[in-house]
């Protein structure tokens, strides 16, 4: 309850008393998905600290990706580099068969070019 109320404070506690980071809920969704989703850069660094990449590749939530293929579709390249620095495979698969690249936005339909590139660059390289 206290990431979907966004109580920093509730969830540095949660932790250190040894909350479990890597809860699935009923439609798949992860705490990690979810910070991914909310751009919550904080709070996914530090769930990743406190254990959260066993789940880090794992599919679902309603839209069925990756954490990785979240912050690609949505051109978030602090939470892509956060990803991958915390072990996110680029080539791991979504619900969908896709990798995170394949997640990114098309490149003509978005209006920061250099971004995209960025994207892809981390995506390829993996680093």
């Amino acid at each position: 309850m206290a990431l979907f109320r966004e109580q920093a404070e509730a969830i540095r506690l949660l932790l250190a008393a040894g909350a479990e980071t890597n809860v699935v809920g009923s439609e798949g969704d992860s705490p990690l998905r979810w910070c991914v989703e909310h751009r919550d850069y904080d709070t996914a660094a530090m769930l990743l600290r406190c254990g959260a990449a066993r789940t880090i590749d794992s599919a679902g939530g309603p839209r069925g990706m990756t954490a990785l293929g979240l912050a690609a579709n949505q051109l978030d390249l602090r939470m892509i580099e956060l990803l991958l620095l915390a072990g996110a495979d680029p080539q791991a698969l979504d619900s969908d068969k896709f990798t995170a690249y394949r997640r990114l936005p098309a490149r003509g339909e978005i209006k920061d070019d250099a971004a995209w590139l960025a994207a892809e660059m981390l995506l390829v390289s993996g680093t």
